[in-house]
Order: C-alpha cells, then structure tokens, then sequence
C-alpha cells in the first residue's frame, strides 16, 4: 500500500480569541426529513423495548379476553314482504281502479305506524325489559289497563323462601311467596314461577309504556326497500334470538292486517263514491228520455214543411245540405250548453264533479276526464285513511293536499281550457250556420230539437252504462280483495350473531396494549439519559459525527469473530478518512483521544484507528497517556515498563520508551510506571519537549488519554496535541454528563474534531452506518488479525 505522506510543518496552535472547541451546527431538516428522524427513533425505541411492548399485549388481550366472557351478542330478525303493483300497469284506464294502497316509500311509513307496532308491543311484550337469562321469571306477566310504570328489582331472600318487589329507587315494595301474584298494587298480571324463587337471586326489570316501546321499537327497526319499489326487507337486532324473531314475524302478521283492512275500506269507499254517481247518471238518462218523449207526442200531429211528406217526429228531409245544417246548428247548441255547464261547475266554491262529469264535452276530453278519475280516487284514498289516522296524521295530510290541489287548481285551469277551446269552435260552426241559414231558413227547427234529444239521451245511456259497469267492478273487487302486500319471507330465529364482540374485544386489546406498549416505550426513550442517536450528538452536543464502529457481537477470546470483522474494518476507514480531512493537512496528525466515561471503548478506537493508518503506509506512534490505567501494552504484547511517565522523569530515555509492534509502520510509547504525580509529569516541559521531538519522526500520532470525566490528564494532552477526538458509547454515555465534560473544553485552546460512536446496533436508528454484505475487502489471508481485541 502506497504511503500517505502529509507535509511536515508543525500544527497551527490557535488563533487568539478563538474558540478552542468548535461546535458543529447542523443545517437545518428538509422537507420531511425531520419527521423521518423522529420514526426512526420512535422505531428504534419500540425494538429496544420489545419485550415491556410484548408484555403490555399480552396483558392488555389477557384483560380483554376476560372481559369478553361478559360481551353481549346481538341478533338479526329479517322478514322480506312483497307489493303487488298491478295498479301502475293499468294507470290510465279510467278514475276508479282497484290500485294499490300506497306508493312504495309511503310503505315504510305504515310499517312504523303505530296502528301496527302498538299491536306488535303488547303481542310482544315489549314494555317489559329484562335480562334473556331472566326469560322464565317473566313467563306469565301482563299488564292491567292501568298501570305504574318504572324501573323495578325483584330480589330473592336467602333462604328462598320469600321474594321483595320493590321500585329501583329504594321504595318499600311487596313481599311475595312461591305461589302468590306479585305487583297488583302496580297494575301488574304476574305470578313468578315457584321454581324462580333461587336464594339471593336479584333480578332487574323495566316497565315501559306501550306508546314509548313501540317508539323504540320503530328506531330499532332497519328497512331496506329494492329498487323498484317492489320488496322490502325489515329487520331487526335484540339480544334473544328467538325474541327479534318474534317481533319480526309479530309485524309481519300486524303489517298485513292492517294493509288489508286499509285496502277493505279504500274499495268500499269507491263503491259508496262510485253508487253516488251512478244514481246520477241513472236521473239524468231519465229527464232525457222523458224530454225526447214528450218532443215527439207534441209534434207527431204537425204537418212536414217541405213538399216530400215524412212521418212526423222522424227526420224533416234526407237532403244533403239540410242533413249537415242540421248537424252544425245541433253542434253549435250543444257546445254553447258545454260550455256553458262546464263554467257553472267551475265557477262555484266546490267544483261539481258530478255535474262535470255528464257533460259531452268533458266526456271526449282525455285530460279532464283523467283529473275527474285522479280526484275520486284520491278523495276515497283520504277517506280510507281517514279511518285509521288522525288528520293530522303526515297521510292523511298529503291526500288531503293532493285533493285540494286537484279539485282547486287542476280541473278549473282543465276546464277554463275546454271552454276556451268549446268559444272557438263556436265561433267556427257560427260562422257556417249563418252563411248556410238563407238557404236552410224555410226547414222547421223541430229536426233539430229531436236530434239535440236523441243525443242527449244517447250521451246519458253511455255514460250510465260506464259507471254501472265500473260499480259492479268495484263492488266486486271489495269482496274479494287481497291485500297489496304480503308476506316473502317470514322471519326465522338467528343461530349467529350480528357481530362477535368478542374477537373486536381481543384485537382492541391488541391495540391497545400495542398503543400503550409504544408509548411507554418512546417515553422511556424521550427519558433515557443515556446517548442512543445520532441526532442528541449532532443537535444536542452540537458535535459532528466522523464515524461510527458496530457493536462487535462476535467478540470471543478477545479475537473479532469473521463476521464482524469486514463491518469493524470498513467502520474504521471511514472514521480515518473523516479524521484526515476534518483535521486539515497541516503538519502531522496530532490527536488526543478521549471519551466521557470508562467503558466507551477509547481504547479499542485508539489502537485500531492506528492500524488503518498504517495501512496506508503512514508512519504511525501510539502514547498512551492513560498513566493511571493504560492498557495498550496488553493489546500489542508487551511490557508495561518503561513507558512514558519513566521518559518524563528521566528514568529511561527516549529510545528505551519508543517500541516496535507486531505490525509495521506501527509504534508504541506505553504508559509506564504508575505514579501519583503523573498529571504533573503530563504536564511538564518534558511532555512538551516529547511531543516536538515525534512530529518530525512521524506522520501519525495518536493519544490515548483517560476519560474526561477521570481527572485533568486528557485536558492537558488536550491542549498539548491542540485537538482532540472523542469516543462515545451508544446505551452507555451520558448526555448531561458528557454536555458537562465539554463545556470544560469551550474554556481550553483545543480543537474538538468530532464523535466517533462506539458500539452501535445497526437497527433503525444506525441502518444508513452499515454496510452492505458480501463487498468485503478480503485478500488472500484472513484480516481478523489486523485488528485489535476489545
């Protein structure tokens, strides 16, 4: 390997007024990146105390898996129910159908009526609330037409011979034995069963009226209707299984009844509407016929007036021109009558639905005579519901709405139409019968009488004929109406719950004891006074990080295993590398090298670090200036004595102390003799005098010192070097006190170059310090030896 040569001027001592210790600041987080730092250390953290994080899991599930024995499962009752919607197929075919009841969404609002869940509460038992473990107590209970309700106990004595039913509140209550009614005074049916009468048993019961259990009721019901409006699904959820069947199946049987008692008195409504207007259609073909025949008794002695004789009461003439005079003056009479009638119906308080629907030209108009149809059958919607709610019930209201609107908006605009249209047409067949009157003027009007007559009566025939058959539909449709909803799917008794509490129960323990475990964790971290991360050296001590050096887990026999060897080397380039360029190339390398604390690995760093510069082929001296406990003797296979406190005091010279190592470009000056002036001796001329007598022989020089926190003898190589490099162990050096140990150096000529940390995992908060496997620098013969033990 190619020697490294650095110039041979000696080290700039400090400038005046300089700092000695320059403290490192850091730029400033990016985007982001702070926020990364933070989970890496929340991350490593966690692992570090992984075990206090297993052990918050494990009771946390232990809790939850306890109280899961107590969890309450729910139950869901379905019951799917079907509507017949024949109805909107045959919109459209006149004003009295027998159509369905409701719209699909109003469906929903009968099924929460309280005409059906009032029903289902007191089938159902409802007002009654209760423990399902407590079901056989409650077998016989009822309730009297007026009763108390409220929270009660019923409490066994212990020898269970006698039983107390008293209010929750504490009030005196009623003394029962097996066999006797209880809570008569209460307007209770009850007898407890004699074998319920368990000694100590205390059960909890809730009375309710049946008004605010079929309000509950309605909020716990779920519906789901289908698309189409054509199904809909009711459920609902209860403790008992076999209970949220019964209620389900409860509504289903209530909510056909009342279906069909509602469809029941719509059809007898319209048949009631529907014989109202047959009886006036049945008078008004009457006075026609009468008026036809009384036309024809007074004119069959009257003469014809044209020269061709013709039976009298007949047709006057067969003549073209006089057939369609005729025909014009009949129509323009008939549509002056029309109009006429129809402005009357309209013009009063109440539109005359009767009155407009006889009329001919109401008759051949398809929208009036479709919002006569709407009105009757929504006026006998109103009075079929009517009869089963209040008005003000939401219904009630909303039909009577649709009523009104329909009756005092729709059929007037409909009609003021038809009249304006009936005005023009007048106005047409005038102007034909006045340009045709010359000609027509010698034909006796009593043609024309006779056919106003003849269509009259055939007008009234039809339209009685059409409510005949229309009532005799309804009338049967009355009798033998099925209900528009009816029952899928009835409801069966659920085997499997809802939801299992019990397994959320388990995993929210997991979370949480895994919540809980984290937390205590980064606390402990956030608390932990001990140096863990990169960032307490680079932002809390302001100090740069040169390099970092794994923990060695292989250590055995004082030898580095082979696996950790590849990441200590390459550790220790890194930290050369960083330690050459941060120094400067000014004169020779001169560093003091110090830790904290004992047990930091200075030591192992010193020697080491000594090693890769040889490798470069830098002529490397090793002091060992820890004259209280230097070890670097022991590494490098020698003697201890003489060493560099006998240099100082004359006892062996300078030949004597500096020594070969097993490795070349490697020597050693060791501690030497243990002596209680050894700070003074570091601190003499003679020290001095050594250290500027080595620049000149050599590239490297390294100081192993003792801790900072030993004594002053690393403060003095300190400032005899001019710089120092400082050694800390992760999970082993404490912040405040090493914080205190360098705020000695701010007050001393010396250049602090930076941190190496000793020790590190290479987990979450050291993963970008390690190195990638298998890239190892290996030569023929293992490196193992090339490194010194621990």
């Amino acid at each position: 390997m190619d020697s490294h040569n650095l110039p041979a001027t000696s080290a700039a001592a400090p400038l005046d007024g300089y700092s000695a210790r320059t403290r490192y600041l850091p730029a400033e987080d990016g985007e982001g990146v702070g926020g990364s730092v933070r989970l890496k250390r929340y991350w490593a953290a966690v692992l570090r105390y992984r075990w206090l994080v297993l052990g918050f899991i494990v009771v946390c599930v232990a809790g939850a898996a306890v109280a899961s024995r107590y969890a309450t499962l729910k139950y869901v009752a379905e019951a799917t129910f079907w509507f017949d919607e024949t109805a909107r197929e045959d919109e459209g075919r006149g004003p009295i159908q027998s159509s369905e009841l409701l719209e699909a969404e109003a469906w929903i609002e009968l099924l929460r009526s309280f005409a059906v869940l009032d029903h289902v509460v007191l089938d159902q038992r409802m007002y009654l609330q209760y423990a399902p473990r407590d079901r056989d107590l409650f077998a016989t209970f009822a309730l009297d037409s007026v009763f108390r309700p409220g929270e009660y106990v019923f409490e066994v004595a212990a020898d269970g011979r006698s039983a107390k039913l008293r209010s929750a509140q504490g009030e005196r209550g009623q003394e029962v034995r097996p066999g006797e009614p209880a809570g008569a005074k209460l307007g209770f049916r009850w007898q407890p069963p004699a074998g319920s009468f368990e000694p100590g048993r205390k059960v909890k019961f809730q009375v309710l009226m049946p008004r605010e259990a079929a309000k509950e009721l309605a909020e716990a019901l779920g519906t789901r209707l289908a698309r189409g409006g054509s199904f809909l699904t009711v459920t609902y959820t209860a403790e008992d299984p076999a209970r949220a069947a019964g209620v389900v199946n409860s509504i289903a049987d209530r909510y056909t009844h009342v279906a069909a008692e509602l469809k029941g008195a719509k059809l007898n409504e319209l048949r009631e509407i529907l014989g109202s207007q047959l009886r006036y259609a049945q008078q008004n073909l009457a006075e026609a016929e009468l008026q036809l025949e009384n036309f024809r008794v007074h004119t069959i002695t009257l003469p014809s007036e044209l020269a061709t004789p013709v039976a009298p009461g007949l047709e006057s003439t067969t003549a073209p021109v006089l057939s369609s005079f005729f025909e014009m003056k009949i129509k323009h009479e008939e549509l002056q009558r029309d109009r006429d009638a129809i402005l009357r119906a309209i013009g009063s308080n109440a539109v005359s639905v009767d009155a407009l629907s006889v009329v001919g030209a109401v008759q051949q108009s398809p929208e009036l005579m479709g919002a006569l149809s709407d009105l009757a059958t929504k006026r006998a919607e109103m009075r079929a519901l009517q009869q089963q709610y209040t008005d003000a019930h939401p219904l009630v209201q909303r039909a009577a709405g649709e009523v009104a609107n329909i009756e005092g908006r729709v059929i007037p605009q409909l009609g003021r139409r038809l009249a304006s249209e009936l005005d023009t047409r007048m106005g047409v067949l005038g102007g034909m019968v006045g340009a045709a009157t010359g000609e027509l003027r010698q034909i006796p009007p009593r043609a024309i009488e006779e056919a106003r007559h003849r269509r009259s009566v055939a007008i009234a025939e039809n339209l009685y004929n059409d409510l005949r058959g229309r009532y005799e539909g309804t009338r049967l449709a009355a009798e033998t109406s099925v209900p528009d909803v009816r029952v899928l799917d009835r409801a069966t008794v659920p085997t499997v719950p809802m939801t299992d509490p019990r397994i959320m129960m388990i995993l929210s323990g997991i979370a949480v004891g895994l919540g809980l475990g984290v937390l205590v964790a980064i606390l402990l971290d956030r608390a932990d006074p001990r140096l863990r991360y990169v960032e307490q050296v680079t932002e809390d001590l302001r100090l740069p990080v040169i390099g970092a050096v794994p923990s060695l887990h292989g250590v055995r026999k004082g030898l580095l295993s082979g696996e950790d060897t590849s990441r200590v080397l390459e550790s220790l380039r890194a930290v050369r590398l960083n330690l050459m360029h941060a120094y400067g190339s000014a004169g020779p390398i001169v560093v003091t090298i110090s830790s904290p604390g004992s047990g930091d690995g200075k030591t192992f760093v010193t020697s080491n670090l000594a090693l890769t510069f040889a490798d470069l082929g830098m002529k490397t001296l090793l002091i060992d200036g820890d004259t209280r406990r230097g070890a670097l003797h022991r590494m490098m296979g020698l003697d201890r004595k003489p060493g560099l406190t006998d240099l100082l005091t004359g006892e062996a010279n300078y030949g004597q102390v500096v020594r070969e190592t097993p490795y070349p470009f490697v020597k050693l000056i060791t501690s030497g003799s243990r002596r209680a002036d050894s700070p003074e001796l570091l601190s003499s001329g003679a020290m001095g005098d050594l250290l500027a007598r080595i620049k000149a022989d050599y590239q490297v020089i390294l100081i192993d010192s003792p801790p900072l926190g030993a004594g002053v003898d690393p403060l003095v190589l300190g400032t005899l070097s001019g710089h120092m490099l400082l050694v800390m162990r992760t999970g082993r050096t404490e912040r405040a006190f090493a914080e205190s140990k360098l705020q000695m150096l701010d007050r001393l000529p010396v250049r602090v170059l930076g941190v190496v940390l000793n020790g590190f995992d290479t987990g979450a908060a050291y993963r970008y310090y390690s190195y990638l496997p298998g890239y190892e620098a290996r030569g023929e013969e293992s490196d193992m030896d090339r490194l010194q033990p621990v």
